[in-house]
């Protein structure tokens, strides 16, 4: 259902993406460039990449746990919650960064913990290839090195690649890694209708809450007990997840960051205080001693039922639904229509059933189409007398081109909405009569409706022509002012 998937499947075959991943493309062509002959397509293969580095996290979180405790029980507890863990679980089955970054990064630590400075450089190196945001966990191998008392020597093997690489960046185009770091960067008050210190508190907490208590559900509350604990008994290690954790508070720099994706790092802390915690317990009371393995695989599944509840069921059940959709519009979709959706739908339909080679058409942008084409290809606009799909945050800036009104008059345009699917408890708590008033409302028609007819100067109305409770479809339906 991630929109990114089907654009990294497509730059695993070209090399054409956001910079910012690039080690990741690099990966997936290498593994794809394999792969293929076996019949294995782009995406298939991103999902064997994540498979691959979930099992490689996994191994990882037990392998650091033994080597911080010597305790082979909290290290395959904190390698099993890990795995159960929501965001995690979910990732390892999609072709997305976040899984092949953890991998990447619990290597590196590992490697500098059993003192292997100049591979654990290059693993952090290739960590920050597939996404940036791995050099927040610099400090904490720094924190490693210092811990385990390396020499001059040591430290050489480990910063000199590192500082190659920075060196090559700042002569290879420093103009546009700072426009990349600028672009990632916020103010607060931008997500806050009425900024107030109060209210930003407000929001880090709901969305820490949520980000952690959904994707651990009862071990999030373990791990604070787990703090705790460590902060009495092993007052080093308490250290040094404070260093892992602190650079993180980064993303006050960009609020959008705090998702269980961005802080997928931090679940390696995670893990290990809940696991921390729970052997703690079992070993101070000698009631479970006996019972110990019963107790932790009662409440692992607890938590994997409650991860897949929260996130593989409802995942399944959409992606069945996206399948469904995309295959009645396509049935009906002539070569000259225009669609208005969202990034999810747009991206997997035109992937999928449209085949569509040029990036910017791909990702739903033809304003980002013409304003390229524009001095390169006199013949630009031909290619936009056939179907093409405008991604719902781009229609602005689409209308707000000259060519746009001519390329849009007398076709037909399908608006995609995107509905909240009613949960469980929703469905339980409404009556059937509600839930039909529920799926009426089309608060989110309103806006591109009267945007579009204002913009062509016609009277709109969308007509309902697919009904569903996660993607229904409109289509536009003009009459003259």
């Amino acid at each position: 259902m991630n929109g990114d998937t089907y654009t990294y499947a497509r730059s695993i075959m070209t090399l054409e993406g956001p910079l910012i991943h690039l080690g990741y493309f690099v990966i997936g062509f290498l593994l794809h460039s394999f792969l293929q002959l076996f019949g294995i397509s782009a995406l298939e293969t991103l999902g064997c990449l994540s498979v691959f580095f979930g099992a490689i996290s996994v191994v990882c979180m037990y392998l650091l746990v033994l080597e911080l405790t010597q305790d082979r029980f909290q290290g395959l507890l904190a390698g099993s919650i890990l795995l159960f863990s929501g965001h995690f679980w979910f990732f390892s089955e999609h072709g997305e960064v976040y899984v092949p970054q953890l991998g990447f990064v619990l290597l590196s630590l590992l490697l500098m913990m059993k003192k292997r400075p100049l591979i654990s450089s290059i693993f952090f190196l290739v960590a920050v290839s597939v996404t940036p945001t791995s050099s927040l966990v610099f400090p904490a191998l720094a924190c490693v090195m210092l811990w385990k008392g390396y020499g001059k020597k040591e430290i050489a093997y480990f910063v000199l690649p590192i500082f190659f690489s920075l060196l090559f960046l700042l002569f290879w185009d420093l103009k546009r890694i700072m426009n990349i770091i600028g672009e990632a960067v916020y103010s607060p008050k931008v997500f806050f209708d009425s900024f107030s210190y109060k209210a930003l508190f407000m929001k880090l907490c709901y969305d820490t809450v949520k980000v952690y208590g959904k994707a651990f559900n009862i071990f999030s509350l373990v791990a604070l007990v787990g703090f705790v604990l460590l902060y009495r008994e092993n007052r080093k290690i308490w250290i040094m997840v404070l260093v892992f954790c602190a650079p993180f508070s980064l993303y006050l720099l960009n609020l959008g960051l705090i998702s269980g994706d961005h802080l997928i790092l931090t679940f390696a802390v995670i893990s290990f205080l809940a696991s921390y915690a729970v052997s703690r317990v079992v070993h101070l009371n000698k009631r479970f001693l006996a019972s110990k393995y019963l107790v932790v695989l009662a409440l692992l599944c607890m938590h994997g039922m409650a991860s897949y509840s929260l996130f593989i069921g409802p995942e399944i059940r959409d992606s069945k639904e996206l399948e469904r959709v995309m295959m009645d519009l396509s049935r009906d979709y002539r070569d000259n229509e225009i669609m208005i959706a969202d990034y999810n739908f747009g991206m997997a339909f035109w992937y999928l059933m449209k085949n569509e080679r040029d990036f910017f058409l791909l990702t739903g942008r033809p304003n980002r189409y013409l304003e390229q084409r524009y001095n390169e290809d006199k013949e630009y606009l031909r290619r936009l007398e056939r179907r093409f799909w405008i991604n719902l945050p781009h229609l602005a800036g689409f209308f707000s081109l000259a060519e746009s009104k001519g390329v849009v008059d007398g076709r037909r345009v399908y608006y995609v909405d995107r509905s909240d699917w009613p949960t469980r408890i929703v469905r339980h708590l409404l009556t059937d009569k509600d839930l039909e008033k529920r799926k009426l409302k089309i608060p989110k028609l309103k806006g591109p409706q009267a945007y579009f007819g204002k913009k062509t100067g016609e009277r709109i109305e969308f007509v309902k022509i697919i009904d569903s409770p996660l993607y229904p479809v409109y289509l536009l339906e003009r009459t003259e002012k």
